[in-house]
């Protein structure tokens, strides 16, 4: 099933999806922190809800679905 990740705060390498799958997007903007903090990550809040959004559109197309139209668009 095609993903995308929120990494932090520890990098996408440890704990995200397989490196090189084209149907995984990770977001992460560093730098590594404590993965036990009493507090979201400082690093992991910086990421977008339009980041996260581009990143779904990014995600290759279902076979079953029109080339070119994509369900987060409508959120936009």
């Amino acid at each position: 099933t095609p993903s995308v990740t929120l990494c932090g705060p520890v990098p996408p390498g440890r704990w995200g999806p397989p490196p090189g799958d084209p149907r995984h997007r990770a977001l992460w903007h560093g730098p590594e922190g404590d993965p036990h903090g009493r507090r979201p990550d400082p690093a992991l809040l910086k990421i977008t809800a339009d980041e996260v959004l581009d990143a779904l559109d990014a995600l290759p197309e279902p076979s079953n679905r029109p080339e070119g139209t994509s369900p987060w668009n409508a959120h936009r």
